[in-house]
């Protein structure tokens, strides 16, 4: 006869923790009917609030409803409102703006795609997000930014320092790598990761194809495509053809093969709609080091392909790419041509600040006040940004925060690195490589330009990011 405690009687621990998940399943469904109503409401008041309050045009309206409505599908339907922000990542500009500050494309789709998940996790008592290789740095370069705008604010540098403007431009900057994050917390698994990856693919096939319909309408024959600028349209563009090049290496049938070859021709024509020299060599060397890495004969045809470069580049992208320097009028020398001659004074001034300012910086977004003045100070004509990321993180976050910059492309590299040796399939390879890829082209890009904070430009580098982050946490738990 047992002398022990008796057990305590109604249901075991386990019984409920599943009876507590039911009750969670049940809340969460008879929470949709519930948004639903409230939605509704919302929509009514947001039409009466356009139409009699802000006056804003019947069309105008229309479309803002129709956005809304999809937002409410999206939310509905988590993984598909991140496979659409994914596919149309660099289309958001094109996209119904709200007369409401603060609230813009992006922060709704966020919204509306990640609340209902983590609403979900949460009342099924689960994680709703994931730690990788990249969490830590990032949080860390957004903690030096947000620091950066308090100095900036607390100590002017003696010129013009707007903390509201500042604040603004941190704030979307850090939404910027919800794309990482998201991606992370909601992909699982091998399909998940694939279907991904092709709706990167695909925004790379939209843009494509709107730039060559939109054609080149800004002064000089360049594209602008849906983000508007050819520049940063160039950066995004020598990111997302090397990455359909090489999922291309990393699919089995023949219509998907020359689907994603289509891609990335489709990319690099509407590249050189462009006429942006960073990008050129940005994609340039992206494209070697995704064929060096996946065959051996596409090496040989993509070095004959550079090669005859000059007997296939459009007469504008050649005339761009020779007008780096000019002839001088008063003698056979050989000069700068004006507006490289404008980003070499521009980084001249930069120098200065940094000497003045090293440890600390001026402040997120402080150059933009600082560069004419010190520049008109100096007898130099810069522009009106500084055309170099390392040197604008420098500047403006001081070492640390160039440190951290540094620090994040690193990791990201390793990331890809990382990601091709763990990689048990092809496909997983092959995104892996998109992302090592990915980084260098990016770099390039920055050391040309400020393309690192746009989400349009490099929000879905971070979403393929967050694909191999989640291919190698599966892996370490595999090996667990």
């Amino acid at each position: 006869m047992s002398t022990g405690p008796r057990p305590l009687p109604g249901p075991s621990p386990a019984g409920l923790r599943q009876r507590a998940r039911r009750d969670a399943e049940g809340v969460s469904g008879a929470l949709v009917p519930i948004i639903g109503g409230v939605l509704a409401v919302l929509f009514v008041v947001l039409f009466a609030v356009l139409d009699y309050g802000m006056h804003q045009s019947s069309a105008r309206i229309l479309k803002v409803l129709l956005s809304a409505t999809a937002l409410v599908g999206i939310a509905m339907t988590p993984a598909l409102g991140l496979f659409l922000f994914a596919s149309l990542t660099p289309m958001l500009p094109l996209l119904p703006k709200l007369p409401v500050a603060g609230v813009n494309t992006l922060n709704l789709l966020v919204l509306a795609i990640f609340v209902p998940f983590a609403l979900g996790r949460v009342l099924a008592r689960r994680p709703f997000m994931r730690k990788g290789m990249l969490t830590v740095p990032i949080l860390a370069l957004i903690t030096v930014v947000w620091l950066s705008v308090l100095r900036g604010a607390a100590f002017p540098t003696g010129y013009t320092y707007d903390a509201g403007q500042a604040s603004l431009f941190a704030f979307r900057a850090s939404m910027t790598f919800l794309a990482y994050l998201i991606t992370l917390a909601m992909v699982v698994g091998g399909k998940a990761r694939r279907r991904m990856a092709w709706a990167i693919a695909i925004a790379a096939l939209v843009e494509s194809v709107y730039t060559m319909k939109s054609g080149r309408v800004m002064h000089g024959g360049r594209a602008l495509g849906s983000i508007g600028q050819p520049n940063e349209l160039g950066a995004y563009l020598a990111m997302a053809a090397p990455f359909a090049l090489a999922l291309m290496f990393g699919v089995r049938s023949w219509w998907q093969k020359a689907l994603l070859l289509l891609i990335t021709g489709l990319s690099g024509f509407a590249l050189l709609l462009t006429a942006s020299r960073a990008a050129l060599v940005a994609i340039g060397v992206t494209m070697l080091v995704v064929v060096a890495r996946s065959s051996r004969w596409a090496l040989v045809a993509m070095v004959l392909v550079l090669a005859a470069s000059p007997l296939w580049l459009p007469q504008n992208v050649k005339d761009r790419i020779t007008s780096t320097q000019v002839s001088s009028g008063a003698s056979d020398d050989k000069q700068l041509e004006g507006g490289a001659q404008e980003r070499v004074d521009t980084w001249h001034t930069i120098l200065h600040v940094v000497q003045d300012h090293a440890l600390d910086g001026i402040g997120f977004t402080g150059l933009a006040n600082v560069l004419p003045q010190m520049g008109e100070d100096l007898g130099l004509n810069v522009k009106d940004s500084s055309h170099n990321t390392f040197l604008r993180m420098l500047s403006e976050t001081g070492v640390l925060g160039l440190g951290l910059f540094l620090y994040l492309f690193w990791r990201s590299w390793r990331l890809g690195e990382r990601g091709m040796r763990l990689a048990k399939t092809r496909m997983d390879r092959q995104i892996a490589l998109g992302v090592v890829a990915g980084v260098v082209s990016l770099a390039i890009s920055c050391a040309f330009g400020d393309r690192f904070w746009g989400v349009t430009v490099v929000g879905n580098l971070w979403v393929a990011c967050a694909l191999t982050d989640d291919m190698v946490i599966e892996r370490r738990r595999e090996a667990a």
